[in-house]
């Protein structure tokens, strides 16, 4: 590999660790349970699925009203109905 490759492969893991390809499936109207950050164990249904930036927009009751989170699909996890 030449060095100005490696110098850019350096760089890009000093911001921490790969993100794995991720083989879930999300789609409008899903239940899903955020299982990461400020909002871990929140639940709400999806209202947009942006699959090439693996990102949706989801519908949350929060502060006495409905408001739009976006967030990765690594954050999230699919709430499975009983």
């Amino acid at each position: 590999m030449p060095a100005r490759d490696t110098e850019l492969v350096t760089s890009f893991l000093k911001y921490g660790s790969v993100i794995p390809i991720l083989n879930v499936r999300f789609d409008v109207n899903d239940r899903i349970v955020i299982v990461d950050g400020l909002f871990k164990g929140m639940e709400g249904f999806i209202s947009d699925v942006n699959r090439s930036n693996k990102r949706i927009n989801f519908e949350v009751t929060l502060m006495d009203g409905k408001r739009i989170l976006s967030l990765s699909y690594q954050e999230l996890q699919k709430k499975e109905e009983k």
